[in-house]
């Protein structure tokens, strides 16, 4: 355990870290491909940037504009949510796969960034299964 970590914050790191290892693999983020976060700032998103980052993937965070240096501090190629959004992301390059983890009813969109909804797992978005997408609990 790392030195100025509680015993309670140490507790919750298994979880958070299970929950981004198993939905990067089943999402089928890849070495050399572009992986969208949307709500990339909290915990899973945290660890869902370094782990790709480690495997060779790229990837794309989206939160608000007071995390975007966190998110480049941990890999990510940073942009904020909101209005235009998509068109922010497009302009960043091809989207491989794409991961929602604020539930926040971007599935749609994160489904047309990918062209094709089997690339899109939520673990927040109840109704992810109306767009085709993958819902996973974490």
């Amino acid at each position: 355990m790392p030195d100025g970590l509680a015993f309670e914050e140490a507790a919750g790191y298994p979880s958070v870290v299970e929950t981004a290892l198993r939905i990067i693999d089943q999402v089928g983020a890849r070495p050399g491909h572009t992986l969208l976060v949307s709500g990339a700032s909290g915990g899973v998103g945290s660890a869902v940037l370094q782990i790709a980052r480690e495997r060779g993937i790229t990837v794309i965070g989206t939160a608000g504009a007071a995390n975007q240096d966190y998110l480049r501090s941990l890999g990510a190629i940073a942009t904020t949510y909101g209005e235009g959004w998509v068109e922010r992301v497009r302009r960043l390059g091809r989207i491989d796969a794409a991961l929602d983890l604020a539930g926040s009813g971007v599935i749609g969109e994160l489904v047309e960034l990918t062209g094709d909804p089997q690339r899109v797992i939520t673990i927040a978005d109840l109704d992810a299964p109306e767009f085709g997408a993958g819902q996973r609990r974490p």
